[in-house]
């Protein structure tokens, strides 16, 4: 029998059956995956955090000039552009349920005070009425003013949302506010 294997098998890479291939692939893919896990804060895993959003940059300055920092609902999906609306506390806000399925607050940042564009150190936590964490999404978020106030794009909280009362505390470069709202499902 080992005679005809090896007058069958032309190389080493014929003679192996689906399930060697398989675990081939998927020795393969660990390694890949490894690999580009060591490649820095830059690196494939980073760019799809969480909370990312399509203004975020890479090394946020904790000092700068903001003297106010604003919360507004925004639109999940992009269909419509939503004006900026400052949450206050027992305002209402949406839970909306992701295309992969997961329940999320979808909100923007608003700063005051900026003069020129800056990479700002930001962190929002989001916790329920018992003070628990449901979520939490720290990065540095790159704001552009027009006239001393920048405002960022869309950004997804994603966590365990049910409809009642969450606390929002969003910080960005040291300037925090909080609101405490009630949420809703959509």
């Amino acid at each position: 029998m080992a005679e005809s294997l090896q007058t069958r098998c032309a190389s080493a890479l014929q003679c192996y059956d689906r399930r060697d291939k398989l675990m081939l692939m998927k020795r393969f893919l660990l390694a890949l995956a490894l690999g580009l896990s060591a490649c820095g804060d830059e690196s494939f895993f980073a760019s799809i955090s969480a909370g990312s959003a399509p203004n975020q940059c890479s090394r946020g300055d904790a000092r700068s000039t903001i003297t106010s920092v604003e919360i507004s609902e925004s639109d999940a999906y992009g269909d419509t552009q939503r004006p900026f609306t400052a949450i206050e506390s027992g305002s209402t806000v949406r839970i909306v349920r992701g295309l992969q399925g997961a329940d999320m607050l979808v909100l923007s940042i608003r700063v005051n005070g900026l003069s020129a564009p800056a990479c700002l150190v930001h962190r929002t936590d989001i916790t329920d009425a018992t003070g628990a964490r449901v979520t939490t999404v720290a990065q540095p978020i790159m704001f552009s003013p027009t006239g001393g106030v920048a405002t960022n794009e869309r950004m997804f909280f994603p966590g365990e949302f049910r409809s009642g009362t969450f606390t929002i505390t969003a910080t960005v470069a040291g300037v925090s506010v909080t609101r405490t709202v009630q949420a809703v499902r959509s």
